[in-house]
């Protein structure tokens, strides 16, 4: 990612591709990521509003990798080793890691550490 800041509202960030699965179909946003990278990808959307949300949906649950990345509110980056997400406001931003809360930040830093953790298949 270029040094800079980009304005959004959500942030999905990803070490493997697809994200998660619905049901048995993968669900993909950020295209690019794989466990043995050493990289980390991630998507920003820029702006939330109702009329977005039924694109973004058949987007994410297309199958394809790039799909959501195409949208105009999607902003994707990849083969990145370390950036940061913060708030430009004083308060605070949820954080989920895995699907589980961990608590309100103003800032969360993220970083590859390789082969730190062990992925039993």
């Amino acid at each position: 990612m270029p040094s800079g800041s980009i304005e959004g509202v959500t942030v999905v960030v990803q070490n493997s591709d697809p994200y998660t699965y619905f049901g048995n179909r993968p669900v993909r946003v950020a295209g690019g990521a794989a466990l043995d990278s050493g990289t980390l990808a991630l998507a920003v959307l820029k702006r939330a509003r109702p009329h977005d949300a039924p694109t973004l949906l058949a987007r994410g649950l297309s199958g394809r990798s790039t799909s959501m990345l195409g949208h105009r509110q999607v902003e994707g980056f990849q083969d990145l080793e370390r950036f940061r997400v913060s708030t430009l406001t004083e308060r605070t931003f949820p954080l989920q890691v895995d699907g589980d809360f961990v608590g309100e930040f103003e800032s969360a830093d993220f970083e590859v550490a390789p082969r730190s953790l062990s992925v039993v298949a």
